[in-house]
């Protein structure tokens, strides 16, 4: 009896602690990343809810659109709807390049010098954007590439 008064307190002890970690937490919509190498979107906000999709791609960027406890309904790339846990949620900024071809990473944000070609699919680490292009890290590879090869920021979102 004592063992279960014992956590019973504690997790009336943790409670407030967690309201306010979820109370810090941005309104949506905000983009995160998957944090898992396996990840279950389902058709609901909750485990009794089949499963819609398995993503293997950790990093993978999403956008949260609503938030129901502690799932998190979210748009993915290639704009499918489903829900996640929290739980297999990153607050990490990534981005994943779009086009139909080779898109050139620079040295420097105007574009000069090339330093790599990165091609659609490819899952970037986001650095800093500026209102035209981003500085992006893949592969121990670091460069700057145009916004507007890139999902997984607002158009007139800055990242210091």
């Amino acid at each position: 009896m004592k063992l279960i008064f014992t956590l019973v307190a504690f997790f009336v002890l943790l409670m407030p602690a967690v309201a306010v970690a979820e109370g810090d937490a941005p309104k949506p919509p905000y983009f995160a990343s998957l944090n898992e190498e396996k990840v279950y979107m389902r058709f609901g906000p909750g485990k009794n809810y089949p499963v819609k999709w398995v993503y293997s791609r950790r990093d993978l960027p999403v956008e949260v659109t609503h938030v129901y406890e502690s799932w998190r309904k979210v748009k993915m790339p290639d704009g499918e709807f489903g829900w996640i846990n929290q739980t297999l949620l990153s607050s990490a900024r990534t981005a994943i390049i779009l086009g139909k071809g080779p898109q050139v990473l620079t040295k420097k944000e105007d574009g000069k010098k090339v330093v790599a070609r990165v091609i659609p699919g490819l899952i970037v680490a986001l650095l800093k954007c500026s209102a035209t292009a981003c500085q992006v890290e893949a592969n121990d590879q670091k460069g700057w590439i145009s916004r507007t090869a890139l999902w997984g920021l607002y158009a007139a979102e800055q990242i210091p």
